[in-house]
């Protein structure tokens, strides 16, 4: 019974990349596979490698007991929630560009922008290409240094702050709602779906764990109550996702046009014959091609970039966000990434995406890269069994971040592209190994 909770991930991941790949081959875009041999083999033994790693991480040995982790996490929160917060409506206002605290102004911004998302995030994308410096941002760079410091323990103070919402003070859960709030309106108002589906995860990962810890001791009643429970909660979260990127992509205007003969992603145009057409009703057209968009052009640019030499990155080309960080100091692994020399094929550098295993194949090759999910089947599955069997709280945060890394493979690497998500990830994964059992032993079985 352990076993089979153990691989229901897995199963959920691979049938998602599966997808995906279907996705790519009979969706609505035209898109051209380059070296396609090589193109879906290396793509097999991507999943085959994260099968094989996970099933690897799930025999590795635990101390097979529930530990009671609440007292000092819940002491550690009283305090550093209310730290959160006060960063966190600081980056509000530096991504509004408001210059004062001013609260109203805030909220008014955020509320002008939630009407004409369209028209916001052409604005956030209009300022992110001239830039603004830090001096010129409300804090100066002194914020900007005290923020790089505290986004190490920022996401993470707010999925522990979710995690024990139930044991938490009152006015911590009122913090922490308030916090969600403000990051959920803050990118929706700017026209972006990323921070609404991380926040959505939180809650679908979380309680996914939940129900699994749960059935190892429940009652056949109880397992099934949870089946529903989780299958209604997912199917829930799934439709709110859906609905609120379908109204954004509307708002930007774009996808409006895709049934005039010029609409395209990169040069690839829309294949009216596609079968999905033909299946899903004509209302669901737009979703269709801003969810394909989505989740299956960074295969073409893998496709793109298996036209080109190889080219060192030197450790850091699998991170957009090491290389933001040092700037012109890694100038030659940036030139020599496939993002960058893609472009000369038309497929933009900033505006279209590559997979996980293109920004990985940048510092070990795509032959390379099937070690390197190996791995991230390993940890992940190793940290997914510590989360349910030892009930340790990092062991559930490196197992969300793992899952969001999951659900972005197709499209970049989620993980490493900013930093507000890379450090508290790193800093996550180093608290999980320092507090689980130092002896790691494979298992030949349960």
């Amino acid at each position: 019974m352990i076993r089979n909770n153990l691989n229901k991930p897995l199963i959920i991941v691979v049938g998602y990349l599966v997808f995906t790949l279907l996705l790519y081959v009979f969706g609505p875009f035209k898109w051209v596979t380059y070296n396609p041999a090589l193109f879906w083999t290396l793509n097999i033994m991507y999943i085959i490698a994260l099968t094989l790693g996970w099933q690897l991480g799930i025999r590795t040995h635990v101390c097979g007991r529930s530990l009671a982790w609440d007292i000092e996490t819940v002491a550690i929160l009283r305090f550093a929630i209310p730290v959160n917060f006060v960063f966190e409506l600081l980056f509000s206002f530096r991504r509004f560009d408001i210059k004062s605290f001013d609260i109203g102004l805030l909220i008014s911004k955020m509320a002008a922008g939630i009407v004409n998302m369209g028209s916001a995030y052409n604005t956030l994308q209009t300022g992110l290409s001239e830039g603004v410096s830090s001096s010129d941002a409300l804090g100066g760079y002194a914020f900007t240094i005290l923020s790089l410091i505290w986004t190490v323990f920022g996401y993470n103070i707010l999925l522990l702050g979710i995690l024990y919402f139930r044991k938490i003070t009152l006015a911590n859960k009122i913090i922490i709602v308030t916090t969600v709030l403000l990051i959920v309106f803050g990118f929706l108002a700017t026209g972006t779906n990323i921070g609404f589906f991380r926040i959505a995860l939180i809650f679908v990962v979380f309680y996914y764990l939940k129900t699994q810890k749960n059935r190892i001791a429940s009652s056949s009643r109880n397992k099934r109550s949870n089946s529903r429970k989780m299958l209604l909660l997912s199917i829930f979260a799934a439709t709110v996702v859906l609905v609120v990127f379908d109204r954004i992509m509307r708002s930007r205007g774009g996808v409006l046009s895709w049934n005039d003969t010029g609409y395209n992603i990169g040069g690839i145009r829309i294949n009216q014959n596609s079968p999905l057409f033909r299946i899903l009703p004509s209302y669901m057209h737009i979703l269709l091609i801003s969810l394909s968009g989505y989740l299956t052009q960074g295969y073409y640019g893998m496709s793109v970039s298996l036209r080109l030499p190889w080219k060192p990155g030197y450790g850091v080309g699998h991170s957009m966000a090491i290389m933001n960080l040092l700037g012109d100091a890694v100038s030659i692994p940036h030139e020599n990434t496939y993002q960058y020399r893609s472009a000369i094929f038309g497929w933009e550098e900033g505006v279209r995406w590559h997979t996980m295993y293109s920004w990985f194949a940048n510092d070990v090759t795509y032959y390379g890269v099937i070690i390197v999910v190996l791995v991230i089947g390993i940890i992940s599955g190793m940290a997914y069994k510590d989360a349910i069997v030892t009930n340790n709280p990092y062991a559930k945060l490196v197992t969300y971040y793992f899952m969001l890394l999951f659900v972005f493979m197709p499209c970049n690497n989620q993980l490493f592209q900013t930093l507000y998500i890379m450090l508290p990830f790193l800093f996550a994964v180093a608290l999980w190994l320092i507090t689980r059992e130092r002896r790691i032993v494979v298992l030949s079985g349960e």
